[in-house]
């Protein structure tokens, strides 16, 4: 197996070399042909082997406006340049959009409906959304009632990429589990590069190796081993929660318990306020930057809690999102009646409104808080580690996406609802549909 792996590993540095005379080629080509390339590859779950070249390629996305401008009549284009720059954390304006609308209703141009391919591209991009972008609500609306509407009708594979997208926007679902159904997709596109689709096998492969080994070896420990928790993590968790200042009421740690033994009923803003911090994602932060390599600089990882203290709005919008979608899949499958009131049913009795409309506004909650998380992505700030931070919450809330599928399922709690994923992608070879 070992063997086996360094072949593989020997091929890929061969592939990345052809792949990366390819961005040189692209130097001659146009931003647009740069941006489908980024695109492409990253949608592979390859454009870590290219970070360097892809920061250059998408520099020259964001200064070349007029080349995307030359293709005002195609939304695909617009819609993919809109989207990578703000996943990049580049600030774009959603007026880019306007000239798509009917200049007198304010409407997107009926002809849209025509053009699926478009209407996926607007409707993942307009999912990086800030808030109070009105347009971009109005482009989510318009383009998941028309996709919905012609789904059914779509040739494989835009059929199946609708309906992920339908389930769980691009921006918001797990790269790896979004590259696993691509790849296979990839493969059938005519005009798909052998290059690229070779090395997204390699490299998905090789991942997985590394994904298996270390389940083997997580699979190994015992109990007490597990209970050993080194004490600078546990610092970690101290200085994170300190950190949120107006939190610090938070740390009660029986508060929750309290709730339950006295039969309280908190307020549907008390609720949020201390379950957000219970639900554990703000405190993950810290794990994960303790596992990446700039944590080894002690300079770096004080940028990241400066960061953390400062401006914590986004870990915690984090909280929120996993906070949410949990007690919107209790509503939908009925929690233990033992339960604590969660937020669905502490918003009903305070607003006085029925189950699906509590459930509705809380949808709502959890997409502002997405935005939230997208406005902390692009900050005009770049200390060594604020990345490595911001990637952190986007993936955290992304796994909560796959978790409770916007409140249809909750796959924490009962977890045989992931089997089959977790089979493809430990298991199962990548093939097309």
């Amino acid at each position: 197996m070992q063997e086996s792996q360094e072949q593989m590993r020997e091929r890929a540095h061969q592939l990345q070399g052809e792949i990366r005379r390819m961005f040189n080629a692209g130097k001659a080509k146009s931003a647009a042909h740069m941006a489908t390339l980024v695109d492409t590859i990253e949608h592979l779950g390859i454009d870590h082997c290219f970070r360097e070249e892809i920061a250059a390629a998408m520099s020259r996305v964001r200064s070349e406006e007029v080349d995307f401008s030359r293709s005002n009549d195609d939304l695909h284009v617009v819609a993919l340049r809109f989207r990578l720059l703000r996943q990049h954390g580049i600030w774009v304006s959603a007026d880019v959009f306007d000239k798509f609308r009917d200049g007198n209703s304010g409407s997107f141009n009926s002809s849209l409906r025509n053009n699926p391919r478009g209407l996926l591209s607007m409707y993942n991009a307009a999912h990086m959304a800030i808030p109070g972008e009105k347009t971009l609500d109005d482009a989510i609306a318009f383009a998941k009632h028309h996709l919905e509407a012609v789904r059914d009708e779509l040739r494989w594979p835009l059929a199946e990429q609708v309906s992920r997208a339908l389930d769980i926007p691009l921006p918001r679902i797990s790269r790896r589990v979004e590259s696993m159904h691509y790849i296979a997709e990839y493969e059938e596109e005519e005009a798909h590069d052998a290059t690229l689709l070779e090395l997204a096998r390699l490299d998905f492969e090789l991942v997985r190796c590394l994904h298996l080994e270390e389940l083997r070896e997580l699979s190994l420990w015992d109990e007490s081993a597990v209970s050993v928790v080194p004490e600078y993590l546990r610092t970690l968790y101290l200085r994170t929660l300190r950190g949120f200042q107006e939190f610090e009421d938070m740390l009660e740690p029986d508060e929750e318990a309290t709730w339950a033994n006295e039969n309280h009923e908190p307020s549907f803003a008390e609720h949020v306020r201390v379950s957000t911090i219970s639900s554990g994602l703000p405190m993950l932060v810290p794990v994960i930057l303790t596992g990446l390599p700039s944590s080894r600089d002690p300079a770096a990882i004080r940028e990241a809690f400066a960061w953390a203290d400062g401006e914590p709005e986004m870990v915690l919008a984090s909280g929120q999102v996993g906070r949410f979608l949990n007690d919107m899949a209790s509503y939908t499958l009925e929690k233990n009646k033992k339960d604590v009131a969660n937020a669905h049913e502490c918003y009903m009795k305070e607003f006085g409104v029925t189950g699906p409309e509590a459930f509705a506004a809380i949808a709502g909650m959890t997409e502002n808080a997405w935005r939230t998380i997208n406005r902390g992505c692009m900050m005009e700030v770049h200390p060594a580690m604020l990345p490595a931070v911001q990637t952190a919450v986007v993936n955290l809330s992304r796994s909560m996406e796959i978790i409770y599928l916007g409140g249809r399922r909750d796959a924490y709690t009962f977890a045989s609802n992931l089997k089959d994923l977790v089979t493809a992608l430990f298991l199962r070879p990548i093939t097309a549909a």
